[in-house]
């Protein structure tokens, strides 16, 4: 299996198919909503000299923000773009596929070129990577700096290189910025420096300029907290209503290492314990092994960095294991190529049950976009949204118009603000006003008309996929409407509805 004399060959090989994996239905399931739009404003801003310091907020504390480090990176992609999202989410495509790259140098550095074949193939071909690949938000960018950390620590624990530990202590602070929960790699990054070999020695500047590297690249949380304090709010509300949103939750933990079996290896009818049972017995092959057994607790306390979040959140959504199925792709490599070297044969049909898999979810899920617990609510998609766009604009013909939205978050205009815009400027050369409701602090620039009797006798409205708001809330928002416009006709576009209505 995978038996070259020039494995850079197959290597490239195994990136070009990873690549075109993640992008066989781009740009049609481009991913679009609340988040994005309001990412891409904060990053205009940005460009035109309104700089920040705070990211956006974290879903399990009021009190903590994510980095801000991804507004500045994609705010010249914007701006050189001209405000396309399109380039954005192929550059989010693009590093998770460069990720091929760095998970084979780990594997080979690790054990050898052979296994890391195998385990960058596996990253290539996996079902829960090419959805990391379509999470176009600020976590979308976390992925390439979380194997970084390891190729890192593996530097330092298996060949012997204390630059390793500088690599690992900045890609930490910059997987941070781009999801809060990646601190967990600041917090176990000593527990690594313990189980290195002893042979290893590691000198005070070693760790001058690991603090150094890990201060550089949490720069802005360090502005951010001397400015505004959110940290030690955050302790603070520890233990008292409405602060932090921890507590135990164990069937989340079981879940997500089901996931991780279930979106990167087979799909099977087992239940979490089955799942817990393989993960298991796949790190104990190694651990019992007394040879292997600083590589076994390596990969296991990977594995579990990405998934001890999950008993302490009641959320499943994926970001909160970044990257630690990836311990297990390689502790399967690694098997996998042990049971090649005595069956071939067996070897080549669990690699390709595998393969098959991974290509089922991919090609039957991914032309939707991200899952749900990637981004919510799913099927947001801005191919879909143009449509309805360009349907909007000719209904309307040269008649004014205006627009309003049963969105999530509710009464929220952001995505259209920005699509209309972007797209609908560009395009047509006017955009409409907003004809209702809009929460305050909604990012965006179009006209809010609140006064229905001043709005033009046509009216759109745009009904977003409305999993998660109340029925009552929904049943509310139409019967108001009802009072104000008639509804003529609705078109759909995806899982986005478009009625067209004319005032009384």
């Amino acid at each position: 299996m995978f038996i070259m004399k020039k494995p850079n060959y197959l290597l490239f090989a195994i990136f070009v198919f990873g690549l075109i994996l993640r992008l066989f239905y781009f740009p049609n399931n481009v991913y679009f909503s609340n988040d994005q739009a309001r990412d891409a404003y904060y990053s205009y801003e940005i460009v035109h000299g309104d700089f920040k310091v705070i990211g956006p907020g974290a879903s399990f504390s009021s009190y903590i923000h994510h980095g801000v480090l991804y507004y500045y990176i994609m705010g010249p992609i914007y701006f050189l773009a001209q405000g396309s999202p399109y380039i954005p989410a192929l550059l989010i495509n693009i590093l998770n596929a460069i990720g091929i790259f760095v998970v084979f140098l780990i594997t080979k550095k690790i054990f050898n070129k052979r296994v890391g074949l195998i385990a960058a193939f596996l990253f290539a071909i996996s079902f829960e990577q090419t959805q990391y690949a379509l999470f176009f938000s600020h976590p979308g960018l976390a992925p390439i700096f979380v194997l970084l950390y390891y190729l890192g620590l593996t530097l330092l624990i298996f060949e012997d290189n204390p630059k390793g530990l500088v690599l690992s202590a900045f890609c930490a602070g910059i997987a941070t910025q781009f999801h809060f929960s990646l601190i967990i790699l600041v917090l176990i990054l000593p527990i690594f420096v313990l189980i290195k070999p002893k042979k290893t020695k590691l000198k005070r500047k070693d760790f001058v300029l690991a603090v150094l590297a890990l201060a550089l690249s949490s720069s802005t949380y360090i502005v951010a907290e001397i400015k505004f304090g959110q940290l030690r709010s955050f302790i603070a509300s520890l233990g008292g209503s409405g602060g932090s949103m921890f507590s135990l939750n164990f069937d989340n933990f079981l879940f997500a290492i089901n996931r991780y079996v279930f979106n990167n290896l087979v799909i099977a009818p087992w239940k979490p314990v089955f799942g817990l049972l393989l993960v298991t017995f796949i790190f104990w092959y190694f651990i019992k092994n007394k040879k292997e057994r600083t590589t076994g607790l390596f990969l296991l306390i990977w594995f579990l960095a990405g998934s001890v979040l999950y008993i302490l959140t009641s959320s499943t959504t994926f970001y909160y294991g970044m990257e630690g199925s990836v311990a297990l792709l390689i502790a399967v490599a690694a098997i996998g190529n042990a049971i090649y070297k005595k069956n071939k044969l067996l070897a080549v049909v669990l690699l390709a049950i595998v393969a098959i898999s991974n290509f089922h979810q991919i090609f039957t899920i991914n032309r939707k976009g991200p899952v749900d617990a990637v981004m919510a609510p799913a099927e947001m998609l801005l191919s879909d949204e143009q449509r309805a766009i360009d349907y909007i604009y000719t209904q309307a013909g040269d008649d004014e118009f205006s627009i309003h939205g049963l969105t999530i978050p509710y009464n929220v205009k952001s995505t259209w603000d920005y699509l209309f815009n972007w797209y609908g400027m560009q395009k047509y050369g006017f955009v409409p006003v907003w004809g209702g409701e809009d929460a305050l602090g909604s990012e965006g620039t179009l006209e809010v008309v609140r006064a229905r009797s001043s709005l033009p006798s046509k009216q759109f409205l745009i009904v977003e996929p409305l999993e998660g708001l109340e029925s009552r809330v929904i049943e509310d928002f139409f019967k108001e409407e009802s009072y104000f416009t008639n509804l003529i006709s609705e078109k759909k576009f995806g899982a986005i509805t478009v009625q067209t209505r004319e005032k009384y």
